[in-house]
């Protein structure tokens, strides 16, 4: 769970999915970049203690939802933020960047 007001990126959201947690996070910028809503996870309203336990119910109920939300959120980390292709991208960046023509 990651009821924050301020987020950037949030790892511990990856780190969540990635291992195969669906996830019940505030919808603000970062978060709702990473979590989509009703499909990889849950996304509430800030400072609203009533919708944190809606979601958390909601994944105890719903069997179904909890492992698609696991298996698409998962899924979404390993596509979108694989450590060897960013490193390939991030490498490919630097080498256009430092080339002559820049």
């Amino acid at each position: 769970m990651l009821p924050s007001y301020v987020e950037g990126l949030p790892v511990s959201a990856m780190e969540a999915m990635a291992v195969g947690l669906p996830v019940i996070a505030t919808n603000i910028a970062g978060t709702s970049e990473l979590v989509e809503h009703g499909k990889s996870g849950v996304l509430i309203r800030p400072s609203d203690p009533q919708a944190i336990a809606d979601a958390v119910i909601r994944l105890i109920d719903d069997y179904d939802f909890r492992k698609r939300a696991a298996e698409l959120g998962r899924a979404k980390v390993v596509e979108e933020f694989d450590v060897d292709k960013e490193t390939a991208k991030l490498r490919d960046y630097l080498l256009e960047t430092s080339s002559p023509a820049h």
